[in-house]
């Protein structure tokens, strides 16, 4: 089932979300639930751990005793796989950099055609995530099915047109490209030298002396160029 999170404290919007996402799903065979919360609690926090399940978040900016930022950053410490779309009052927060870094799908102003644009956008997020679940790809004749969240880096093989995909229990091997793996494998994996990607969502820690990304099943690479250290500690949010 699709989680969809709605955080937003003003009765009139929430409605308006409500039945801008039940629009946008109508006519789709997605099986959903909407999940409703005027800010930051316990269970909005088991959710956001919960990589379980599939979510969509649609946070307002400014809600009452914290904030949709800080919300999404919560989210993005774990979790880079889920669509975010961010609501707000204001004009002047659509070009902020801060918004760049946690990834958003959109930034949709309340007042200027609100509802047409979230219908629009929750399509495009319901088919992002539905179709972004599995990775597929064939080796040897043998078609291999793999969960995203599953992948830790993938690396290419010194001599050969060959790469390795590093997932937490297992290698796979795959004749792709670097290239082409980073166009088809999803918008949390960033390359981290000219012959590794790796998938943020399961890097644990960086050290930066060493050119070492450590992952959370204890591998590691140290395929990390100099000019990429910078990107990748912004993105994870680690500052060794």
């Amino acid at each position: 089932m699709l989680n969809i999170i709605i955080c937003e404290d003003n009765e009139v919007f929430m409605k308006k979300n409500v039945d801008s996402i039940n629009i946008a799903l109508a006519n789709s065979d997605v099986d959903y639930r909407i999940r409703k919360f005027d800010g930051y609690c316990d269970e909005l926090g088991e959710i956001i751990r919960n990589k379980e399940i599939k979510k969509i978040y649609l946070l307002d900016v400014e809600i009452d005793g914290t904030s949709g930022l800080e919300i999404a950053s919560k989210i993005r410490e774990n979790d880079w796989d889920s669509i975010i779309i961010i609501a707000t009052a204001y004009d002047k927060y659509h070009n902020d950099v801060f918004y760049t870094r946690l990834m958003v799908l959109d930034f949709i102003c309340k007042y200027k055609g609100y509802e047409e644009r979230l219908v629009d956008d929750m399509k495009a997020a319901v088919d992002i995530t539905c179709k972004q679940s599995l990775f597929v790809f064939k080796y040897n004749h043998v078609v291999y099915r793999l969960p995203y969240n599953s992948i830790c880096y993938v690396e290419k093989e010194p001599l050969i047109k060959r790469c390795i995909i590093h997932t937490y229990n297992n290698q796979y091997y795959i004749v792709k490209s670097i290239s082409w793996l980073l166009d088809n494998l999803g918008s949390n994996f960033v390359q981290t030298h000219q012959s590794c990607i790796v998938n943020l969502n399961n890097v644990k820690e960086v050290d930066c002396s060493t050119n070492t990304i450590i992952f959370k099943n204890g591998e590691s690479t140290n395929l990390l160029a100099d000019k990429k250290k910078k990107e990748i500690k912004e993105y994870v949010g680690l500052n060794k």
